[in-house]
This record gives C-alpha cells, sequence and structure tokens, in this order.
C-alpha cells in the first residue's frame, strides 16, 4: 500500500512538474536557441587601413560594422540568458598637424630613428591604424510581460558584459619630429612606429531595448537598439608600463605609446551606439 501511495505521489509531483515547465519553456516549449546579429553605429571615421599617403577625411558619414553570434537560454517565463562572440574590424582617422602635448624623446634613440645624438620634439602625426578587435560576452535579457512578451520571445531590456581583445596595426602611423643636433642644428624627421602591433584588452558595459518576433515555428527576428562603454583592463600599463606622454625621454617607443593613446578615443565611440538586426534559430 505505501508503494502504491509513493508511486502516485511521485507521478503526481512529476505531473506537476512538467507542467511548471511547460509555463516557462519559452515559444512553443524551445528554450534553447542559436543566433546571428548584425550590428552597425554612425562613425565619422574611415574604416579600413589606408596607404600612409593616402588623405583621409573625418567629415564623412560611415558604419561600424559587427557580426555576433550567440546562445540563449530561457531561464523562465519572463528572462533568458546568454554568450556571445564578437567580430569587429575598422580604422581610425589620426591626424594632428600641430602636435602640442610637449612630447619628447632622445638624446640617444638607436639607429632605427635616426642619428644617436638627436632630440626629438614631436610636431605632427597621421595614418590610419587598422583595428581588429574579438570580444566574448554574456548578457541576460528580462522580457516585458505588459507588453506581452514571454521568453524567448516579445520586447525586452537586456544587460551584457563583455571582454574585447584589440589588435591594433600602427605600420602606416607616421610622426613628424623636430630633431636637433648636438651642436644646435635642426631638422625635421618622420619616424614609422618601431612595435608595429599592439594588443590592447578592454571591458565593456553594454545595454539594449529591443524585440524578438516569430518568424516561423522555429525562426525568430531579433532587433534592437543600445550602446557600450567601454573600461580599461590591461591598457598602456602592461604594453608600455607608463600611461602618461607628457613628460620626455621616452626613447624611441615614444611614437607607439603616443599612437595606443590617440587611437583609445575611437575604440571607446565605436560603442556608444549601435543598431542591430539578427536571426534566431530554435533548437531545444
Amino acid at each position: 500500500m505505501r508503494v502504491k501511495i509513493f508511486a502516485l505521489t511521485l507521478f503526481l509531483f512529476l505531473s506537476s512538474y512538467g507542467q511548471e515547465y511547460d509555463k516557462v519553456s519559452g515559444y512553443l516549449g524551445k528554450r534553447l536557441l542559436i543566433g546571428v546579429d548584425y550590428k552597425l553605429g554612425p562613425s565619422f571615421e574611415v574604416q579600413e587601413q589606408l596607404d600612409e599617403n593616402s588623405n583621409a577625411s573625418s567629415s564623412k558619414l560611415r558604419l561600424n560594422k559587427f557580426l555576433q553570434a550567440k546562445i540563449e537560454y530561457t531561464t523562465n517565463t519572463f528572462s533568458s540568458i546568454g554568450i556571445s562572440y564578437t567580430e569587429h574590424t575598422t580604422s581610425a582617422f589620426i591626424s594632428d598637424d600641430d602636435y602640442l602635448n610637449g612630447v619628447s624623446w632622445g638624446p640617444r634613440v638607436g639607429t632605427s630613428s635616426g642619428p644617436g645624438n638627436y632630440k626629438h620634439t614631436l610636431t605632427s602625426i597621421y595614418g590610419t591604424p587598422l583595428i581588429e578587435d574579438k570580444a566574448i560576452g554574456i548578457y541576460y535579457r528580462a522580457f516585458l510581460g505588459r507588453r506581452g512578451a514571454m521568453a524567448p520571445a516579445g520586447t525586452y531590456v537586456q544587460l551584457g558584459l563583455k571582454l574585447h581583445n584589440y589588435t591594433i596595426d600602427f605600420s602606416n602611423m607616421r610622426y613628424h619630429s623636430r630633431s636637433a643636433t648636438e651642436f644646435g642644428e635642426y631638422e625635421t624627421l618622420i619616424f614609422a612606429h618601431t612595435q608595429k602591433v599592439a594588443n590592447l584588452k578592454y571591458g565593456e558595459i553594454d545595454f539594449a531595448f529591443g524585440k524578438r518576433v516569430p518568424l516561423t515555428k522555429r525562426i525568430l527576428l531579433d532587433y534592437s537598439v543600445g550602446g557600450g562603454v567601454l573600461s580599461s583592463v590591461t591598457d598602456l600599463e602592461s604594453f608600455m608600463g607608463n600611461e602618461t606622454v607628457n613628460k620626455s625621454d621616452y626613447r624611441w617607443d615614444s611614437p607607439t605609446q603616443i599612437g595606443i593613446i590617440e587611437t583609445k578615443e575611437r575604440l571607446a565611440k565605436s560603442h556608444y551606439l549601435k543598431c542591430s538586426i539578427g536571426i534566431s534559430l530554435l533548437i531545444i
């Protein structure tokens, strides 16, 4: 008798659990999905690395482009969590004909930068470094039940974290300096980067407001608008050992460091505003 009561109790428990599972199992009972998003953001920066002698311009409106893959799991009726992988390639228009930060280095700069007895004061910089970004992230989506949403479909707000791994190629950056010998003779020298590639890491807090609507039983259309704020992770401390540029005697590494600092603003601006459209496929 006890066995029958136990079996009946177990059956009722499993039945109720299955009913509860159906309540929070998402669209048509599916909780796991994969998807791909294409993100666009406004920019006045060039998007490709140009020849070192090309005349770039920052007056034309262009678009930052991001491609993102994601896996998302519905945790309950009105929320889901996901992981993402994003790739992004762009450039920056860096041109300052009257550099006033007082950056100087020397007097011994090595054979790669010029005669060893020269002292250099930076006067202008120009170029379009190639910026490649690969980012991994996690995110949380809250679906708005008051708007008729039920995870993973409907109107949502999203909050996420990303870790960006930037590779920046400075091979076409050029620096002009007013260079003086120990005898007081001046001439203009042009420098390229000694260390042509920098690797930087940044964290990002991002957010979005969007909607996901079914196209078929398994395919859903996802569109949103949002943005993000970058935060330094390993920045210049790991690359050069010092973030300050307004002092002298950086020796031949000074141009490389300045190039990174001038590029930082470009990295941040690329995430301020993004519009996204994507396709998701329900799996299980």
